[in-house]
């Protein structure tokens, strides 16, 4: 190999010194271990030389540029706030995971810590909760550090000492710690099954641009740890709500996504809202509706798969829904008047006895929407 010369001025190296390791170089392969890979570090010297005066070429190049966006290679990075000797910061990859703290181990802070043990086995896990749920972690050993939720010198540790802080707990909950978390941790986000309330609970913060709302459209018929599982958010879409959120927070949360196997999609609070008040709260509500009919009317004993299907997710928890109904009611409300609406001439035409071509309409419209 040769080096580049020295009146380019970007080699690392002066002429006799260059020379002399040239020489030892030339001869390393007749010679003994030891200056073989005193050779190869030679080498690897004068490589990193070559791409430092490549890189100092293309900022000189993108000097003069005079757009009103500036290249890549010159633009400004936002700098990495005071933090722990554990964070690392890369160069426009925001903070490399070490630490995770996660408020709320259930079925989705539980299975988000076994995804990224598999993708990141060197992470430390700390599971901040309630003591029974931290037993169950306990029992499952998915956690390397266990604080219980009521200790606030603990959880006040497990933030300013983490690299991402996850809030996965109900949305009351995540309303009223978000602006703790935001004050300690370096970047957080959520997983809430709403938004514009939590996102509301931190907009005033000094630090809020280090907050990245976020919901995986994941989880199961039945929550709690004992059924967290490390393949939860495969190929899931994980909705991220980010306006005026730092770049590199926004990098961190989306990185941290694709750990676990989920797809970041990116769109506004009151979109969000709006959108899983028609996909996952209504559906609730008619699941629900529909289990408390059947029952009503001994209807159960002739429930096929068709029934199961409709009313697999019906009964869910009634804390956490609650949270979800008090924080979306307007959305929830609009879906279902869209919903009356939409049913409201079947149930016309049913009555009169006029026909059926409403609810045929309504079926053909559907089945066309599953092809595609």
């Amino acid at each position: 190999m040769r080096a580049s010369g020295a009146g380019k001025g970007a080699d690392c190296m002066a002429a006799p010194e260059r020379s002399r390791y040239r020489a030892r170089a030339r001869a390393a392969t007749a010679t003994s271990a030891p200056e073989h890979r005193e050779r190869r570090a030679f080498c690897a010297q004068v490589a990193r030389c070559r791409r430092r005066r490549d890189t100092e070429s293309r900022q000189r190049a993108f000097a003069p540029c005079a757009s009103t966006r500036k290249p890549a290679l010159l633009r400004s990075r936002p700098s990495p706030p005071a933090s722990p000797r554990n964070l690392r910061y890369e160069r426009g990859c925001g903070w490399r995971m070490t630490r995770l703290s996660i408020l709320g181990f259930g079925l989705i802070g539980g299975s988000v810590a076994l995804a990224l043990r598999r993708a990141l086995p060197e992470l430390h896990v700390t599971a901040i909760d309630l003591e029974p749920s931290l037993e169950k972690a306990r029992a499952r050993g998915i956690a390397d550090e266990l604080v219980d939720f009521r200790d606030t010198r603990a959880v006040e540790r497990a933030f300013a000492t983490c690299t991402v802080a996850l809030l996965a707990a109900p949305v009351t909950v995540i309303r009223d710690r978000v602006p703790f978390a935001v004050r300690r941790a370096p970047v957080i986000t959520d997983c809430g099954s709403t938004k514009r309330a939590i996102i509301a609970s931190a907009r005033n913060e000094p630090r809020a641009a280090r907050f990245v709302p976020g919901h995986p459209m994941a989880g199961g018929p039945e929550g709690g740890i004992e059924h967290a599982r490390a393949d939860l958010f495969e190929n899931r879409p994980w909705i991220l709500c980010p306006e005026g959120a730092d770049e590199d927070a926004v990098v961190t949360v989306k990185r941290l996504i694709r750990a676990v196997g989920a797809r970041p999609v990116v769109m506004s609070a009151a979109a969000h809202d709006r959108a899983v008040a028609r996909t996952s709260h209504v559906p609730q509500l008619l699941a629900s509706a529909l289990s408390v009919l059947v029952d009503r009317a001994g209807a159960l004993e002739a429930a096929g798969p068709a029934f199961e299907r409709a009313t697999l997710g019906a009964g869910g928890s009634v804390s956490m829904w609650g949270d979800i109904f008090e924080t979306n009611a307007d959305e929830i409300a609009r879906a279902l008047a869209e919903l009356f609406a939409e049913l409201a001439p079947v149930k016309q035409e049913l009555e009169n006895a006029s026909g059926a071509e409403h609810a045929r309409a309504l079926l053909e419209h559907a089945r066309r929407l599953r092809r595609g």
